[in-house]
């Protein structure tokens, strides 16, 4: 695996994490999804990753960290990669935040249950199937699948659990319900997966 050197996690950061911000909330929504927390003081290893196969987001979070965020490229499978090198980070958003490390089937963040969030994790794990006109959110964690279910009855939107191994698919199954949840999700979001966007306009414009 890409290491590089963590020495730089060791130097002060300031983090640009903020509640009631859109970009804030709509990045640790996407961190839930597709991000990687290391953190060893054993090994002096702090590194936040955030991954996808679209680099025009990894571009964005590049831009929303700052400077101190490299990119590199997964040769193998053409995954796209933005990481730091940052101790006061992994600190924040493990211990304010509860996004921590080997998080797959124990994820249960401490976050805002709003469309910022959601749009974030559903970007990074979410797809939309044009052709069956519905859409689908997944996770390995009980207490996440609980979270975003609690947003969907919130919202009065129908959908139905499905269990894979250790994965939940949360499934917005009829067109309406899957055209209400993303609508309310990109209505004039500032942030998000262009490509996710445009699934969306293909379905909504889809008779």
């Amino acid at each position: 695996m890409f290491m590089g050197n963590s020495n730089s996690g060791l130097k002060p950061f300031k983090s640009p994490f903020k509640i009631g911000e859109e970009e804030s909330e709509y990045w640790l929504g996407y961190l839930c999804a597709d991000g990687n927390i290391q953190y060893s003081k054993k090994y002096r290893i702090y590194k936040v990753s955030l991954f996808s196969k679209d680099k025009e987001i990894i571009d964005k979070f590049i831009q929303f960290i700052g400077p101190r965020c490299r990119y590199h490229k997964r040769k193998q499978n053409g995954i796209h990669e933005a990481y730091i090198f940052s101790r006061d980070l992994c600190e924040e958003l493990i211990n304010k935040y509860n996004i921590v490390p080997k998080k797959s089937l124990i994820l249960n963040p401490n976050l805002p249950q709003n469309n910022h969030v959601i749009r974030g994790y559903f970007d990074g794990d979410g797809s939309i199937r044009k052709n069956k006109k519905e859409c689908k959110l997944t996770t390995g964690s009980e207490k996440f699948k609980n979270f975003i279910c609690d947003y969907l009855d919130w919202l009065g939107i129908y959908y139905v659990i499905r269990k894979k191994g250790n994965a939940f698919d949360i499934c917005l199954e009829r067109k309406k319900e899957c055209i209400d949840f993303l609508t309310i999700l990109y209505k004039d979001s500032k942030i998000h997966l262009k490509r996710k966007f445009e699934q969306f306009v293909a379905l909504t414009s889809d008779s």
